[in-house]
């Protein structure tokens, strides 16, 4: 099964919010490689995401789960 942080890395050339955090992700050498989102919604978190991206994450991630 694809990781959350490798499906999301398709989007990273999309001009659009999900491409912005697929950027961020791309540049973040400790974002977690893993399928579990209360492992990334508490990683954005602690790292002081801000409310846009902790609700592109939640749109993202809709589609991520949708698309498994």
């Amino acid at each position: 099964m694809m990781t959350f942080k490798n499906w999301i890395l398709e989007f990273i050339d999309v001009n659009l919010p999900i491409g912005d955090l697929a950027k961020d992700v791309n540049f973040d050498n400790n974002f977690p490689n893993t399928s579990d989102k209360e492992v990334i919604s508490e990683y954005l978190q602690n790292q002081g995401a801000f409310k846009d991206a902790l609700e592109t994450f939640e749109h993202s991630w809709k589609l991520y789960s949708s698309s498994r």
